[in-house]
Parts: C-alpha cells; structure tokens; sequence
C-alpha cells in the first residue's frame, strides 16, 4: 500500500543520506527526512529499523486509529541473538501486539542485517 507521503526520521545523518539517495534513484518524491526523534502526529505506519528492547514511552501515541507500528523486539531473557518482529495496532484506543515471527540478528556482518 503506497504512501500519500513519507516521513522518514532516523537519528542517524549518514543512514537518512542512502535512503535519500534510493529513494531518489527510484523517483520517489513524497518522503521528507529529517534527523532527531519521531514528532506528535498521527501516522498510519511507524517501522523501527532496529531492535529494540523497549520501545519508547510514546510510541503508540503517535499512531492514527487503525495505524500499525512494527518493531523487531530483542529476546531479552535469552543470550541470543534471536529478535521477535512484532506488528502493533491501534485499535479503537486499545494496542494489539502480534507475533509476526522470529528471526536471527547476522553477527558475521554488521549488527543491523538480519536473516528472515
């Protein structure tokens, strides 16, 4: 499902730079970056590109009703290097979490590849 637009906010300037320029190799127009944290509004999507071992207090607030958060959750009472990817929704002002699956962070390579 297409976008109407695209806020990709990340605090990383280097990371924001390659998306920019993939998304310009690709003619994509409607995505603004900036750099810092996630600003209040209602957003339909949020991906975290990074596992997390919690997500932050306010990440549900910025959801619209039927917005969808996905997350890719550390296994935090195992030494593993295994992260649960989670789909939250925003459901008539309640949050369901789903399981979507498991997956192994690649330690061989950088720590932010993962195996699907």
């Amino acid at each position: 499902k297409l976008g109407y637009s695209v806020d990709c906010v990340d605090t990383s300037q280097s990371v924001l730079d390659r998306a920019a320029a993939c998304c310009e190799a690709v003619g994509m127009q409607n995505i603004r970056f900036s750099t810092g944290l996630i600003e209040a509004g209602e957003y339909d999507a949020i991906l975290y590109r990074e596992a997390v071992d919690v997500l932050p207090a306010n990440a549900f607030q910025s959801l619209s009703i039927s917005g969808r958060c996905v997350a890719m959750m550390n296994d935090t009472q195992a030494s593993s290097h295994i992260v649960e990817v989670m789909r939250y929704t925003h459901d008539q002002g309640k949050i369901k979490a789903e399981s979507l699956m498991d997956t192994v962070r690649d330690i061989s390579k950088n720590h932010h590849e993962f195996i699907f």
